[in-house]
C-alpha cells in the first residue's frame, strides 16, 4: 500500500500543465497554489482502507482488481514531517464530505500506524453551513477557495 508522494511544487506543475482538469482537480490546483510551501510532500487520489470483497465465484485476478478499485480514495493527502492532513475536495461541499473524511481517518490510522497527528480538511468553492459545524466537531477545517 505505497503512497506516491511528490513535492507540492511538482504536483502543482502537473496540474497547471494539464490540458484539461476535472472541477475537483482545478480546485486542488488552486488550493495548492496558495499552500505550496506549507507542506513537505503531497499525494493525490490516495487509496486507503479495505475494498469490497465479492462472493468468491470470481477468478482471483478479477477479485483482487475489484477489491483494489473499491478501496476508499482520499482526494489529497499533505505531509509535514510525521503529520498528515487528509483533504477532501468538493466544488460544493455537503455534510457527507465529513463522513468521507472520518472514514479516511480511521483507514489511514489502520494502514499507516507510524504517522503523527492526522488532521482533516475540506476544500471547496462553496459549502453548506452545516459542513463547517460538522467538521469542526471532528477537529477539521473547511476552507473555501475562490475560483481564479
Amino acid at each position: 500500500m505505497g503512497v506516491r508522494w511528490l513535492p507540492p511544487i511538482a504536483l502543482l506543475e502537473q496540474l497547471t500543465a494539464a490540458a484539461s482538469l476535472t472541477d475537483e482537480h482545478a480546485l486542488i490546483r488552486d488550493w495548492l497554489a496558495r499552500h505550496v510551501h506549507d507542506y513537505e510532500l503531497v499525494a493525490i487520489e490516495v487509496r486507503v482502507g479495505d475494498g469490497q470483497v465479492d462472493d468468491g465465484d470470481t477468478p482471483p485476478a478479477i477479485r483482487s482488481m475489484w477489491t483494489t478499485i473499491t478501496r476508499p480514495r482520499a482526494d489529497l493527502v499533505a505531509r509535514r514531517g510525521a503529520d498528515v492532513e487528509i483533504i477532501e475536495a468538493k466544488v460544493h461541499a455537503r455534510v457527507n464530505a465529513c463522513g468521507q473524511l472520518r472514514k479516511y481517518l480511521g483507514a489511514w490510522r489502520r494502514d499507516f500506524s507510524d504517522v503523527g497527528l492526522v488532521s482533516l480538511r475540506v476544500i471547496c468553492r462553496t459549502a453548506e453551513i452545516a459542513v463547517d459545524a460538522a467538521l469542526h466537531v471532528a477537529g477539521g477545517v473547511v476552507e473555501r477557495v475562490p475560483a481564479p
